[in-house]
């Protein structure tokens, strides 16, 4: 069993397996989450954490918010069989979500994708979705959808660029009706020139991947 470290607590976390469940390939989209899937589990400090997506290589789980940092042991169960291992824990660390050839995956002020046909106008405000945020001011329950009211913001400051400009974050915080889902509605610097340019979100020490946004 594998895991990259460091991870943040409540992140969306991969289990990699080598293989050793026999596990169906299942994926879940309602919540509450189930802390049971296709018959395996996960634990961690004795807690049962909830599915997103199970295979025969790979458990995408939810972990708790309140984690300690420095060394967690996790454990996977399956058809009788088990297999723990230990992680290292960090109060957050950002990890933008990507689609196609590096893009992100971000909205534009009207609610839209943001493409290389229906870029961002400088000055106006991209919701970029990710994951790792760490704490929240008002904590969501595991596998449970974030509400509308109250938003639960991060409490680890943020800071964004993009194309290396510093970028002004609105909002950092759970997306509500999603679970284990983050957003951060940045704006885009006025003034920038038309192009493509890496977005890049910073909490504490951790600086998140720079996939593409594109602007006009």
């Amino acid at each position: 069993m594998r895991l990259t470290a460091p991870v943040p607590p409540a992140l969306a976390v991969m289990v990699g397996l080598s293989a050793v469940f026999a596990q169906p390939q299942l994926s879940v989209r309602d919540a509450p989450l189930p802390n049971n899937f296709g018959g395996a589990s996960v634990t961690i400090a004795g807690q049962s954490l909830p599915f997103f997506y199970a295979s025969s290589t790979q458990l995408n789980v939810q972990l708790p918010w309140n984690l300690p940092d420095g060394a967690n042991s996790i454990t996977v169960g399956s058809g009788g069989l088990s297999a723990t291992a230990t992680f290292n824990v960090v109060t957050a660390a950002p990890g933008i979500f990507t689609y196609g050839n590096n893009l992100a995956v971000a909205q534009n002020q009207n609610y839209t994708l943001n493409t290389a046909t229906n870029p961002a106008k400088a000055g106006s405000y991209v919701t970029v979705y990710l994951t790792g945020i760490g704490p929240l001011d008002n904590s969501v329950g595991l596998g449970l959808a974030t509400p509308s009211q109250p938003l639960s913001q991060a409490t680890t400051s943020a800071q964004a660029t993009v194309g290396g400009v510093s970028a002004p974050i609105a909002f950092i915080g759970m997306t509500p009706g999603s679970v284990g889902l983050a957003q951060a509605d940045i704006q885009i610097p006025p003034g920038l020139a038309p192009g493509t340019y890496p977005v890049q979100i910073q909490m504490g020490s951790f600086l998140s991947n720079a996939p593409i946004i594109r602007t006009n």
